[in-house]
């Protein structure tokens, strides 16, 4: 079945949210997916060891609201990605985005009707959306580089992305640990685990390190 809307957004980081409350303020029909299991973006996909934001808190504020600026405090001038996870899973669900949401859902064709002057979307699980407007929100940097070096298909240890460190994070404790690149990200996760790290076993963790989205 083809759901008709006025507008589909892609992806729930911080542009994504504004948009379906903007788009929704004017009265429009308007959904949103997200590849994600929740909302955040950069922030839910970058929570590798250190990850924070490199610009002071205030910046990260809904201005257009003010409920939504006074009722929240940062804990620190340069907030880490769990507190800014947690603010964005506030704003969510201050704004009761949530029901408008399909998660765990990539768009995987969109077509583009000139007679009729709208979009024929699918989902790679199954949705289809018949829409006037398609406002991709996904981020200059949101594809990681992977596959990037020859013969890391047979490295025998873990090569993970900072792009997409696993949510229950890694045991590095007394490991060897190889960081590719030295960009903002490369230094936060060098100074954070370089104190658990060592060279006392011989497994190793690489990760490969990249710019955040």
């Amino acid at each position: 079945m083809t759901r008709k809307i006025d507008a589909l957004v892609i992806r729930a980081g911080v542009a994504g949210l504004y948009q379906l409350h903007q788009l929704r303020e004017t009265g429009l029909e308007v959904h949103r997916v997200e590849a994600g299991s929740d909302v955040g973006g950069t922030w839910y996909w970058n929570r590798y060891p250190g990850a924070k934001f490199d610009s002071e808190s205030y910046i990260y504020q809904c201005l257009f609201d003010e409920r939504l600026y006074k009722d929240w405090t940062w804990s620190e001038r340069f907030p880490a990605q769990p507190e800014i996870e947690r603010w964005m899973h506030y704003v969510t669900d201050r704004l009761d985005l949530r029901k408008d949401i399909s998660f765990s859902s990539k768009v995987t064709k969109a077509v583009y009707d000139t007679a009729r002057g709208r979009w024929a979307v699918e989902t790679d699980n199954g949705d289809r959306y018949d829409t006037q407007f398609v406002i991709g929100c996904t981020g200059m940097l949101s594809a990681p580089l992977t596959d990037r070096f020859t013969g890391q298909e047979t490295f025998k240890d873990q090569i993970v992305h900072t792009g997409r460190y696993p949510k229950e994070g890694l045991d590095l404790e007394g490991k060897r640990v190889g960081v590719i690149g030295i960009g903002a990200t490369g230094i936060q996760v060098i100074q954070t685990i370089a104190p658990m790290a060592g060279a006392s076993r011989a497994s190793a963790a690489m990760i490969s390190s990249a710019r955040r989205t």
